[in-house]
């Protein structure tokens, strides 16, 4: 590693001498030296972020400016991971590909295993080349292969979470963003090997074929053969074939293999693709003025370094292709906005490239944020440096609106470069041909800055018609976005035979065809249909043609085996899976593989494919081992939440059981001994770095904890409490529950209660996560930051080290950059709804600083997965903290028309009703005008209008198929818990969730009389989900329609570990560290 001195925030950049900062961006970056610097102007703006390490100094702004030495870093093509971000080895390696022509099929077998002595879930990544198409998606199980099957995607996902609660083998993938995909694996064993099989088809509109492997960790065993077809009659033809083979193997490049032009369009039938050079005509389009985007978001850590030494190579190109005059305003952009340069092309140097390496890539995309911005400038053109993955704020229609309102202020011309291997091609695409007067060009940074320079100097066509002689029907009718020396790839369906006669801008061009069997060619013109239609959603406005758009897609795209972004694969297990879902077997698409001689070859499927018909799993009793980690047979007499007893018995049976409950539940139900509390920690001295009250009136202030104040089985560490009242939106300091309030209970059989023994648990925070939480405790609040900045450094892509480092910030006040950390969490995992809602959890926290991200981002996971109903109630309360209230109802309301599976979130629907009755009480203290409208809208929805003060603890924790417990125990002595849920002193918990996400609720329904009230949670079993996470919100309500939240997060990495989630007193929330 190699540190670079920080550079100070842009507006007061000095300028040090030359040497210097060249000398300190190459010893970080290994790039070439920078280009000499000219007189510009750094400035600020109205929208301009704080969130940067420019002013760090110490051991932390060494740890801040330290990149690795090597400039370029790769994100690996594919990986599997556990749902708590390890990696599992990846071992093995075989790939065959073939290319015909314009044409490519990849087809790998992956071998990946789990070093655990248990059975883990695990999430496949693959980022496919620009415009692949996934065709096969498979998995070994004992011996023999479950296919995927192309499924609508939110019957797919229902589907998915069904089969792991049924215990069943379930593999789940979908699009995620850009040309990103995704897989969710079950089940990986212990110490076990998966082992799983990807195919895709892609054009060859380049000189060559590349199989990516650059970036992936060491490998076993490494096997790739590669035949390219040539010229010649198809009984003749030759190949060409390239192998590369391995073992023990860190890759460092990608398999590239030459694909020469003596095959520029194939013919199978009536079937056709043809590679087409576009003309060489243009006209000159200079650049006098230029907003430069640069996206400093987190998905752009890996190669950070690099890319930073790009955007200088590019500018200086600029400034040589199109005067060193030109007008330059550079931003880093990612979740804010940060100004960092305007001047002249030619004065883009090294301070520059200092200040943005000193941003740090953290944060989601927020692109509307940053078109905002530049449309402040007066530039007549933006060049967007990114991957162009939105992951927040505006994006679709939103975004063309942004365009619109940049035309108004003169901008004329979006251009786009792309980096990285996860990017949205199709994306930027829309938007350089979008509403702007002119079209931009969309090019990846591999063309190099010059090629970059040159292009961005010339026209753009658009609408350029595309005819073939004798064509029925062709793809594209007309091609946009399209410069001299790219190239095209046109399909189609004709009757006539010989050669083809492509008529393009007006230009004809005759090829020579080269027969081919018929597979490759006929997938190829199916995903050319499903791209035709998928860019017809994006471009639709109408709410009906987008419904009817995306059902032609999903159509289509069942009916050929074509991946979109509506349908997903989805592995199903056996005969009944095929008759549960309405998948009949004469109808499923064949598959493509590449046989044994090299070619590809079509597998017709009127006959089942190997579907394992799976082995009866024996049910677990109490005697087999750890009763902790067992589960029995019970019934429990609670129906689900909305499900009748009758209805409930025909569902158990159907299901083959009665539900599952935990062994050691099932003891606490006949001997009422729940388990016991962790032990209180002293109050801790107020840390000497304090800053004064005036300044933390914007957050409450974070609690730092001695280490050997706690007890084994908490989770202590750190929590600050967002407690905001509707109608004065004061902040209460987090304070220690220490001391004399705090009680250790053992509650008998009759109510009454004893002392109770400390918990002996394992601690609930380990390894490096673990290591941060003591530093922070013992006030350590720089060596925290420094060691989250090197574990972050070191797995960029981790959510502990994400949430470390946003714990550590938040500890020194800098809530900008901890919501910043946080937000890294919605760019890495943006496909996550779970992921998702956690990082919401986390801004709510910031107050001010993560709002309005935290409402963005439950929009986004709630659009995602409305069959998740905490999705629902999260966006419902930060839209009420907001002042949002009608937003908030109309969320809620949205959340009860759902129809959530009879064994999945039992008691949710009850909390939202009453949820409701609240929220309506805010909104008519807010709009006592509309009292009568809103008393209306709320007997429409069957609930009743909050008139009383009640006290409501709600828990989330957003992993699936687990069970986190929770405990209330109140200043009577009083306990409720899973078996034993009413507190003698008043309030109820509603219902005991045990298959994942909550939301458990306890309310008391009157003015609490027991104060102090202690909370904890147990988290009794993780599965094979990883660590657990998640809220708990404190929702009190004076009974005249005033509201205060407060949140608590919470981490627990180990099973049946114990966090102390703190005390509720009767004004002022005090809290334990919940981590």
């Amino acid at each position: 590693m190699s540190p670079v001195s920080p550079a100070p925030s842009a507006s007061v950049l000095p300028r040090a001498p030359l040497g210097v900062r060249a000398a300190l961006f190459a010893a970080a970056c290994a790039c070439a030296s920078p280009m000499p610097s000219s007189p510009g102007s750094e400035v600020s703006s109205p929208m301009a972020s704080t969130a940067t390490f420019a002013h760090a100094q110490g051991a932390v702004a060494k740890a801040a400016m330290t990149y690795p030495q090597i400039a370029t870093s790769e994100e690996a093509p594919f990986s599997l991971t556990t749902s708590d971000g390890a990696g599992l080895e990846l071992t093995r390696i075989d790939a065959k590909a073939v290319v015909e022509g314009p044409l490519a099929y990849t087809e790998l077998h992956l071998y990946f295993h789990n070093p655990e002595d248990r059975v883990r879930e695990g999430r496949f990544t693959i980022a496919l080349p620009d415009g692949a198409a996934l065709s096969r998606f498979a998995m070994e199980n004992n011996g023999q292969w479950m296919e995927a099957e192309v499924v609508e995607k939110m019957a797919a996902r229902r589907a998915y979470e069904d089969f792991l609660h049924r215990r069943q083998d379930p593999a789940l993938l979908e699009k995620a963003g850009g040309n990103e995909f995704t897989a969710r694996v079950f089940p990986i064993p212990a110490r076990g090997d998966k082992h799983l099989v990807i195919s895709y088809s892609q054009e060859v509109t380049r000189d060559h074929y590349t199989l990516p492997l650059r970036g992936l960790p060491a490998v076993g065993k490494v096997d790739a053969v590669v035949r390219v077809a040539q010229g010649g009659a198809a009984s003749a033809r030759r190949w060409d074939e390239s192998t590369l083979h391995q073992k023990a193997w860190k890759p460092d490049r990608d398999l590239v293999v030459a694909a020469p032009a003596s095959m520029p369009a194939v013919i199978a039938g009536d079937l056709f693709a043809a590679r087409v050079a576009v003309p060489a005509v243009s006209k000159p389009e200079p650049m006098t003025s230029v907003a430069i985007l640069v996206d400093t978001s987190a998905s752009r850590a890996l190669g950070f370094t690099s890319q930073i030494a790009q955007v200088g190579e590019v500018v200086a190109a600029i400034a040589a292709a199109h005067g060193g005059g030109v007008d330059v305003h550079v931003a880093a952009f990612d979740q804010d906005v940060l100004p960092i340069y305007h001047g002249r092309a030619d004065g883009f140097g090294a301070d520059q490239r200092q200040a943005l390496l000193a941003r740090q890539p953290l944060g989601a995309s927020d692109l509307g944020t940053a078109l905002d911005w530049a449309g402040t400038t007066g530039a007549r053109r933006v060049l967007l440096i990114g991957d162009g993955v939105v992951t927040a704020g505006a994006e679709g229609d939103a975004l063309i609106a942004k365009l619109k309102s940049l035309a108004e202020r003169k901008v004329e011309r979006l251009d786009a470069v792309l980096v990285g291997g996860i990017r949205d091609l199709d994306g930027a695409r829309t938007l350089a041909q979008g509403p702007l007067a002119r079209a931009g060009v969309v090019l990846t940074i591999d063309r190099g800055a010059a090629e970059i320079a040159r292009r961005l100097a010339l026209a753009v066509a658009v609408d350029v018609p595309v005819k073939v002689e004798g064509a029925a029907w062709v793809w594209p009718e007309r091609a946009a976005g399209i410069q001299p020396g790219d190239e095209i790839v046109v399909y189609g369906q004709r009757k006539a035979r010989g050669g083809l006669a492509i008529d393009l801008a007006g230009q004809r061009v005759a090829l020579d065809a080269s027969v081919v069997e018929r597979p490759l060619v006929s997938r190829a013109l199916a995903q050319a249909e499903v791209a035709r239609l998928e860019r017809a959603l994006a471009r639709a406005e109408e709410p009906k043609a987008k419904a009817d758009l995306r059902k032609q897609i999903t159509e289509t795209s069942v009916r050929n085996r074509v991946l979109s972004s509506q349908t997903a694969f989805l592995v199903l297990e056996s005969e009944q899976d095929y008759v549960r879902y309405g998948i009949p077997r004469d109808a499923l698409a064949d598959i493509l593989e590449v046989g044994a001689d090299g070619g590809v070859r079509t597998v017709h499927r009127g006959a089942p494919v190997l579907i394992v018909d799976p082995a009866p799993r024996p049910q677990l009793r109490p005697d087999d081992g750890d009763l902790k980690a067992k589960k029995r047979v019970v019934d429990t007499g609670a129906p689900a939440d909305g499900v009748d007893d009758g209805k409930r018995d025909e569902e158990k049976d159907a299901e083959g059981g009665d539900e599952l409950v935990s062994a050691d539940k099932v003891s606490a139900v006949e001997t009422a001994a729940p388990p016991p509390p962790p032990a209180a920690a002293p109050r801790p001295p107020r840390p000497a770095s304090a800053a004064p009250a005036a300044q933390r009136e914007a957050r409450p202030e974070p609690v730092v904890r001695p280490a050997g104040g706690e007890s084994a089985g908490s989770a202590a560490g750190r929590v600050t409490l967002s407690q905001e009242r509707e109608d004065d939106s004061d902040r209460a300091s987090a304070r220690d529950s220490s001391g004399s309030e705090r009680r250790r209970l053992q509650v008998a059989g009759d109510g009454a209660a004893d002392e109770e023994p400390a918990p002996t648990g394992p601690p609930a925070l380990t390894g490096k996560l673990a290591a941060i939480d003591a530093k922070l405790k013992a006030g350590k609040l720089d060596d925290a930051l420094v060691q989250a900045l090197a574990w972050r450094r070191e797995e960029p892509g981790d959510v502990l080290a994400l949430l470390g480092l946003g714990e550590a910030l938040e500890a020194r006040r800098d809530l900008a950059m901890a919501a910043r950390a946080y937000g890294s969490i919605i760019d890495l995992y943006a496909s996550r709804a779970d992921l998702r809602r956690f990082a919401g959890e986390r801004l709510e926290r910031l107050a001010a600083a993560g709002r309005q991200l935290a409402i963005d981002t439950y929009r986004h996971a709630v659009a995602d997965r409305p069959d998740h109903l905490t999705g629902h109630r999260l966006l419902a309360m930060a839209l009420v903290r907001a002042g949002k209230h009608q937003e908030a109802f109309a969320a809620l309301v949205h959340g009860l028309a759902q129809d959530y599976p009879s064994d999945r979130f039992r008691g949710g629907t009850r909390i939202l009703r009453e949820d409701l009755g609240l929220v309506a009480a805010a909104w008519r203290k807010a709009a006592p005008a509309r009292a009568a409208e809103i008393d209306k809208l709320l007997a429409a929805s069957g609930a009743t209008l909050a008139t009383k003060p009640s006290l409501r603890f709600v828990l989330y924790w957003e992993t699936d198929a687990n069970d986190v417990d929770f405990h209330i125990r109140d200043g009577k002595r009083g306990h409720a818990y899973y078996s034993s849920k009413d507190l003698p002193s008043g309030g109820s918990l509603y219902e005991d969730v045990t298959t994942g996400y909550g939301p458990e609720c306890f309310t008391i329904d009157d003015e609490p009389r027991a104060y102090p009230y202690q909370l904890q949670i147990h988290y009794y079993s993780r599965g094979p989900m990883g660590y657990g996470m998640g809220v708990l919100e404190v929702v009190r309500h004076d009974g005249k329609g005033g509201l205060t939240f407060e949140h608590r997060p919470y981490v627990a990495m180990s099973d049946q570990a114990y966090v102390d989630l703190g005390s509720i007193g009767p004004r002022t929330a005090t809290a334990a560290i919940a981590r």
